[in-house]
């Protein structure tokens, strides 16, 4: 998916972004009219300590900060520090009424969500699906076959091939995978909440 940098502004992008391109092309985000607040990680599949104690510390500032929706398009491995900050978000963000954690499905075309994903209920687990509203498989850039992960702890799917959006090299363009499936659902939850 590749860097944060380009990560965070495609998804974003997705989400709330409003503008005409040179093309003439229009762009509207799902939830335009809501603030975002940008917090991210490294997207390094090997997380250090120091890593996972940030990843969490931005999950606890976002709160902090108020912020309704985490929209989280990234996986780790199991790590109490960050399973803690979530709950925490779930228990204890929106002033006690509890924050949305929206999460992405993930791209190993498994039937299989990541546990961590799982471990509470109320969390909003997106998957990817294509134009003719079925669960999404591709092809990678080097040939291999990705798609949607699957299976019960799977809550919804959301438009996550060719997604118009936004790119770090400030252009319109188009991305595929569960992470452009996540702002959908984001969107749609601070429609919910808006």
């Amino acid at each position: 998916e590749g860097n944060d940098k380009t990560n965070v502004t495609v998804t974003s992008g997705e989400l709330i972004v409003e503008y005409t391109n040179t093309q003439a092309i229009n762009v509207t985000g799902i939830a335009p009219n809501c603030t975002l607040l940008n917090i991210s990680h490294p997207m390094s599949s090997r997380k250090s300590e120091l890593e996972i104690k940030l990843m969490a510390d931005a999950i606890i500032k976002a709160c902090e900060l108020g912020a309704s929706i985490l929209s989280c398009s990234w996986g780790f491995d199991k790590s109490e520090c960050i399973n803690d900050a979530l709950l925490n978000a779930i228990e204890y963000g929106r002033n006690g009424l509890g924050t949305v954690v929206v999460f992405s499905a993930g791209n190993s075309n498994q039937n299989y969500i990541e546990e961590f994903k799982t471990m509470h209920k109320d969390f909003l687990i997106v998957g990817a699906s294509n134009s003719n509203a079925e669960r999404a498989i591709w092809t990678t850039k080097d040939g291999k076959i990705g798609g949607s992960c699957y299976g019960n702890a799977l809550d919804v799917l959301a438009p996550g091939m060719y997604v118009p959006t936004t790119d770090s090299a400030n252009v319109y363009s188009y991305a595929t995978g569960t992470s452009m499936a996540c702002p959908h659902g984001s969107g749609v939850a601070a429609l919910g909440l808006s």
